[in-house]
């Protein structure tokens, strides 16, 4: 005889629940925020792939910026400062409610012997608000590059400043690392950036699994003099 089971009505997992949500705030807010963020940004944004950040860096290496500063923002989805990034979105979301939900979103926190502690900083990564929010907080970066007359690319969390000669580079990196900590409390990974190389450049697209090296000339010697606006 077979055994009788019962069907039990379909429900949505918390989790589905939350993304749901997320997504119908990311198709709200997307379009407020989106028109305004850097030409050099092209992460996780529509019309905007890694592909044309490559295709932009040529454009860079080929004008004679052939050093480049490899910003990378250590754990920076771990590091994410509530007060700053709620502070940024302020300033084009009026909706006290829906300010209210996404910083229960960011203040969710990991079940941990069945208790879930609210989260003191960070932001909860794959969902997808996640990229938005990112996109939101770095445009301040951008906009201070813009400012200085840097020349770059921002891809989510990774950015690239292309300059003229190594001590122009030390300059930037010195004065960004100062002002990711000072303004947006984010600190950059020594660890992971990467010397200034006359030797080319190297760029990678995850997405689409290609790699360009832009090579210079062996008669470079890095030892240029151009002046350079990052200051």
């Amino acid at each position: 005889m077979r055994s009788q089971r019962s069907l039990k009505p379909y429900t949505w997992t918390e989790s589905t629940d939350v993304n749901a949500i997320q997504q119908a705030m990311h198709q709200v807010l997307n379009p407020i925020f989106d028109p305004f963020f850097s030409d050099h940004s092209y992460g996780f944004r529509p019309g905007r792939s890694a592909h044309q950040a490559v295709l932009r860096a040529r454009e860079y290496v080929a004008d004679g910026r052939r050093w480049t500063v490899d910003i990378d923002l250590e754990k920076f989805f771990d590091n994410v400062n509530h007060d700053i990034l709620m502070s940024r979105i302020g300033r084009r979301v009026g909706d006290r409610r829906v300010l209210a939900v996404i910083r229960r979103y960011l203040q969710a926190g990991t079940m941990a012997g069945g208790v879930e502690p609210p989260r003191q900083k960070g932001t909860p990564q794959g969902g997808p608000l996640s990229p938005l929010l990112s996109n939101i907080l770095l445009d301040d970066l951008d906009k201070e590059q813009e400012r200085r007359g840097h020349t770059f690319c921002r891809y989510a969390d990774d950015c690239n400043i292309y300059v003229q000669s190594r001590l122009a580079g030390e300059r930037v990196l010195a004065s960004i690392t100062s002002y990711l900590k000072k303004k947006l409390k984010l600190k950059v990974n020594k660890d992971r950036v990467s010397s200034w190389s006359r030797l080319g450049v190297f760029l990678r697209n995850w997405t689409d699994g290609f790699v360009v090296n832009y090579g210079t000339s062996s008669g470079d010697n890095g030892n240029s003099t151009e002046p350079e606006p990052e200051n």
